[in-house]
């Protein structure tokens, strides 16, 4: 991605941001597109992997489709998609969701459970993932 990609997309989410169409909880929905393509469509099949590490969680699923990349923290959700997990391993995130009150906080805090975040975006853990999602807990 380079630096006029970069620029356009974060002015893009940041009227957004200011301008919301969705809200979940205290999050800001910033890519509408996304939010309504796994909004209750999403279901989590299995937890590849789980990474915990400077106040975020890195977090590897597969769906029926796809895989997915889940990285979030206490400010963003951002996530990436592939029908590999090879295809997961360039450095392109998107933001899903910025928290509205964290953002302006100068404290860093800790993130939420992965459950609730699932919640919040209404997407569905299989009971396989949460089973594994307690083996990290």
């Amino acid at each position: 991605m380079d630096l006029k990609e970069l620029e356009s997309k974060l002015s893009k989410y940041y009227s957004i941001y200011n301008n919301p169409k969705h809200i979940c909880g205290n999050w800001v929905i910033v890519n509408n597109q996304a939010y309504k393509k796994y909004k209750n469509k999403l279901k989590i099949e299995s937890i590849c992997s789980m990474i915990k590490a400077y106040n975020q969680i890195i977090i590897v699923v597969e769906t029926k489709r796809e895989y997915m990349l889940i990285k979030y923290n206490d400010r963003f959700i951002c996530f990436r998609e592939s029908e590999t997990e090879y295809g997961l391993s360039n450095d392109n995130y998107d933001i899903l969701a910025i928290n509205k009150d964290t953002m302006d906080s100068s404290d860093s805090f800790d993130p939420l459970p992965f459950e609730i975040i699932c919640d919040t975006m209404d997407w569905k853990l299989s009971r396989k993932a949460k089973q594994v999602l307690d083996y990290y807990n």
